[in-house]
């Protein structure tokens, strides 16, 4: 299915933001949930960390577990690196901390020698299948990714007058890296010559590992006479480089710089840690009030809900078409695809969607798409969770009918970093009650459906416009003012 063949409007982008906040609501347990903690290993274990501190260096980076929290949805670690070097940076460029291939993979084994693959790295925190508490496990994490600087390198690109597909010109350009040095041999010229002409730079395999580190990225500057649509892939040999040619005013010709200004580096282990999980109480964010689920005026149907097969990836671009009926989800993975994947029909006008940590399903917004005074929005709001191995999703909570005199969208979410909460500011239909209120749900009622959502306790004076989860814990930081004279 092409995107040409759906709607000509796009409803809704999901975005991550980062925010800033005038109030932070500090959370406090309000219920014990069966979790788990990181406890330091016995003695008798033979482990590179101390007793008390489970951290690993090499190559110097250290390497720390800070927690771990077994739920009945999955097995969350959450990890810290710190470099010793001021010209090493952890991690990625996009975040990612740790590094695995097909053969090396990061994973839990418990106490019965069962080996749990590692199902998604987001700001530090790894996530498995649920594995029950009161067990020793041993996490290996086979290596990290580090980002380096490496300003003042080029390579230089003699394309002569009038470049061709499918031509082949020889280099001798160099790349330094730390102690490794990647050599580019030849530059190839790759499209129709007519609509793309693309500059592509292969690295000269293989690349050497050099003091525990090897390159595998770079990350490219603005070429001159260069606007857009050039760029970088791994260095495995496929397009480690490429730059676009063909421009509006014409074809790029004869010499182009290309400067290197980064690369990330793998730093190789293996990393590992045996820890306890131990049964242990679970915070939850902020007293509040239970708050029952409403009567929807319209249920959606869900029977028209489907699911194309195709596995959603880290760094996806997800984007939702409506066609008057249902939303079309699309996904989108840079640098590998050609045009956005078809991943799933969901039912009603879609809002809002949250992909669950392990990319196997997601929770949604959806209601009914409206026109009034000449503003087109989504209302009669409800939450929604599919996971991909299922048949249809799953209702979870109804939230109030957007009120007659009202005209927008009623409900915005958050979720916390693992996706155990979810936070939603909503407008309370009741009369004489104006503004917004906000809700948090335990999200591990995904299972059976069975969601209580509580209200927030917030003095009256304070007029919130945004809740946000904090990046690694279950702390909320709001937006707003505060109507005492006092902020």
């Amino acid at each position: 299915m092409k995107l040409g063949n759906k709607a000509s409007f796009v409803k809704k982008i999901c975005l991550g933001m980062v925010v800033s906040a005038f109030f932070m609501a500090a959370c406090e347990p309000t219920n014990s949930v069966s979790q788990s903690e990181v406890m330091a290993p016995p003695s008798d274990i033979n482990t590179p960390a101390s007793s008390t501190n489970l951290c690993v260096e090499k190559s110097e980076i250290n390497l720390c577990v800070l927690t771990a929290t077994s739920s009945a949805e999955n097995t969350s670690v959450q990890v810290e690196t710190e470099s010793k070097n001021s010209d090493l940076i952890p991690g990625d460029l996009w975040g990612f901390l740790t590094w695995q291939t097909e053969n090396s993979q990061i994973t839990l084994r418990d106490a019965q020698g069962n080996v749990f693959a590692m199902s998604s790295d987001q700001n530090g925190t790894l996530t498995f299948p649920p594995i029950p508490a009161g067990q020793k496990v041993i996490l290996t994490i086979p290596a990290l990714l580090a980002t380096v600087d490496i300003p003042d390198q080029n390579i230089v690109v003699d394309m002569g007058n009038d470049p061709g597909p499918d031509t082949v010109i020889p280099l001798d350009a160099s790349i330094q890296v730390r102690d490794t040095i990647v050599h580019f041999s030849q530059a190839t010229f790759v499209g129709d010559g007519l609509n793309s002409l693309r500059l592509t730079l292969d690295a000269d395999d293989p690349i050497q590992t050099m003091n525990g580190m090897a390159p595998i990225s770079f990350e490219v500057g603005k070429p001159d006479r260069v606007d857009d649509l050039y760029g970088s892939g791994m260095l495995d040999g496929s397009k480690d480089i490429f730059i676009e040619l063909i421009r509006p005013n014409g074809k790029i010709t004869g010499t182009l710089t290309v400067p290197i200004v980064r690369a990330t580096v793998s730093v190789d282990g293996p990393f590992e840690f045996p820890f306890d999980l131990t049964s242990a109480p679970s915070p939850a964010p902020i007293t509040a009030e239970a708050v029952p689920s409403v009567s929807s005026p319209t249920p959606l149907p869900l029977e028209e809900y489907s699911y194309q097969g195709q596995l959603l990836k880290s760094g996806d671009l997800l984007f939702a078409v409506f066609d008057g009926q249902n939303t079309d989800l699309y996904a989108f993975t840079p640098d590998l695809d050609s045009q956005p994947r078809w991943a799933a029909t969901l039912p009603g006008a879609v809002a809002q969607i949250y992909v669950h940590p392990d990319h196997q399903g997601m929770d949604y917004l959806a209601g009914m798409q409206t026109s009034r005074d000449g503003f087109t929005y989504i209302k009669n709001l409800s939450l929604y969770t599919v996971s991909f191995n299922q048949d249809l999703p799953r209702l979870l909570y109804t939230f109030p009918p957007t009120p007659e005199n009202f005209v927008g969208p009623t409900v915005d979410a958050d979720w916390s970093h693992d996706g155990r909460y979810g936070l939603f500011r909503y407008v309370k239909p009741d009369p004489g009650d104006e503004g917004a209120k906000y809700l948090w749900l335990d999200m591990a009622c995904r299972l059976d459906g069975d969601c209580l959502a509580h209200e927030v306790s917030l003095d009256q004076n304070l007029e919130l416009s945004k809740g946000s989860f904090a990046p690694a814990d279950y702390r909320i930081l709001f937006t707003g003012s505060d109507s005492s004279g006092t902020g």
